[in-house]
């Protein structure tokens, strides 16, 4: 998917093409890979992605800059403990206006208390709205239709 839309926006940047950004989604609602920028719901918008190391976190948070258009995007994030936790949360809040820390019941799972600590120092002021999430479901009660809400951090979370 990342490929897709890095080509289109390649393509619209340097050899002046004029793809509209709505006509990839549509494209995109028939591509199907499992846990890769995977939909599971349409309204709301969610998505999964298996994005789980600092290279894919970085062509995640790039692709949904340009996909979720003036919409907010909500982050559902886990981590595992062998990861550059640092660099993927500094990713995640750059294109994130709420983000959920989670974790996944499987010992290499980042406890939510240090994954909020992390994210809190690089969130010092304030941009995106951080909480901790004790149980996935939590997010279902605070759905809304204008947001996009993204699961990633791990491909045991996607799973």
């Amino acid at each position: 998917m990342s490929v897709v839309i890095e080509t289109m926006n390649v393509l619209n940047t340097y050899y002046d093409f004029n793809i509209d950004y709505n006509d990839i989604l549509i494209g995109l609602e028939d591509v199907y890979i499992e846990g890769r920028m995977q939909v599971i719901n349409k309204c709301p918008i969610m998505i999964v992605d298996g994005a789980h190391n600092p290279d894919g976190i970085k062509r995640l948070t790039e692709n949904m800059q340009i996909l979720k258009g003036k919409k907010k995007l909500v982050t559902i994030v886990a981590i595992s403990k062998n990861k550059d936790k640092e660099q993927m949360l500094k990713d995640i809040i750059k294109v994130s206006d709420e983000i959920f820390i989670s974790e996944y019941n499987y010992k290499r799972s980042t406890s939510i208390d240090e994954l909020e600590s992390i994210a809190k120092n690089i969130n010092k002021l304030g941009k995106v709205n951080i909480k901790h999430i004790d149980n996935i479901e939590d997010v279902y009660n605070e759905l809304d239709s204008e947001k996009i809400y993204l699961f990633c951090g791990s491909l045991y979370f996607a799973g």
